[in-house]
């Protein structure tokens, strides 16, 4: 019986990790995130980036009684708790606290978003999107509008 083929994974874009750590670790929210269109299995997905917890905190709003708000705050603390933990430095931490502190997002956020495949996916424009940054192979500044 033939072995299955190893997955190669493919490292993350380390600008587009850059970019995602730092929107998640804005205080505020943001009324329109960063533009982006997105790559992901011969899909294209065009939004806006905004902070975790922020996409969590809106879809409690849409959906009240949900447990998207406990997490929306959970992720708030960790961020928190991440800020503290840089601020103070590599030498006072534990091992532990200094793993936390280096922690790397694995997901994108995005708000506004539109599906192209190959042709766009009727919407009004308001969906919300979560993936794992690992499954995108390609992105772009910008949001594409369908033609009318």
């Amino acid at each position: 019986m033939a072995e299955p083929e190893a997955q190669i994974e493919a490292p993350l874009d380390t600008v587009l990790l850059l970019m995602v750590e730092g929107i998640n670790s804005l205080v505020n929210p943001i009324q329109d995130g960063s533009p982006i269109n997105l790559f992901v299995r011969g899909i294209l997905l065009s939004g806006q980036i905004i902070p975790d917890w922020q996409w969590f905190e809106e879809q409690a709003n849409l959906n009240p009684g949900a447990p998207e708000a406990m997490i929306a705050e959970i992720l708030k603390e960790k961020r928190d708790r991440v800020r503290h933990l840089r601020d103070r430095g590599p030498t006072d931490l534990t091992p532990e606290q200094h793993e936390e502190a280096l922690a790397q997002p694995a997901f994108i956020h995005l708000k506004n978003c539109r599906v192209f495949m190959p042709q766009p996916v009727p919407s009004s424009g308001d969906l919300y999107w979560r993936g794992r940054l690992a499954d995108i192979s390609g992105w772009s500044y910008g949001q594409l509008i369908p033609s009318t």
